[in-house]
This record gives structure tokens, C-alpha cells and sequence, in this order.
């Protein structure tokens, strides 16, 4: 497991270089993360052939700034992310 500490590094110095971020994926290819505890348990869903408007009124109602999308036929399954841009 990658400890938290990796994360928590100022990276105020811009974005890394690929090289630097290939090392990292090379010596760290084995580690997992566990997101669990950053994750909600219950999000907000709605299906692929849901209307339009119910899916506004999700997003308005719970003030939402990403929505998954679920595949009906496979019950569960993420089938995309429906994501809000702010305009200002």
C-alpha cells in the first residue's frame, strides 16, 4: 500500500515531467490505494435512458457536480460520468 504521506508532497512547483511520473508508476507498479475511506457509499445515480430533465433536477436538487451513469441491462454497471461545468 502507498502510504498517504506521497500524497501529501507540495507540487506548487508545476506539473512533473513524464520521466518523473514513469519512475513513480515503475517503482510503485505493485502498490495499490485504497480510496475506500474517500468514496461515498450511496452516490446519486440515474441510468442511460433516464430524461434529461430528471437528470437536471438531480443535479440542481443535490447540487451535484458529477453524476455516474449506470447500464440498466447490466444492473450496476458504470456505463459514464455526466459531468457539470461551471461558467464562470
Amino acid at each position: 500500500m502507498i502510504p498517504w504521506t506521497e500524497f501529501t508532497e507540495d507540487f506548487s512547483m508545476g506539473v512533473p515531467e513524464f520521466k518523473t511520473v514513469e519512475e513513480g508508476v515503475q517503482n510503485n507498479g505493485d502498490k495499490v490505494i485504497d480510496l475506500r475511506p474517500f468514496m461515498e457509499t450511496r452516490p446519486f445515480t440515474v441510468f442511460q435512458k433516464d430524461n434529461l430533465q430528471k437528470i437536471v433536477n438531480v443535479f440542481r436538487l443535490m447540487n451535484l457536480r458529477h453524476l455516474p451513469v449506470l447500464d440498466e441491462r447490466r444492473g450496476s454497471a458504470l456505463a459514464g460520468i455526466i459531468t457539470r461545468q461551471d461558467l464562470f
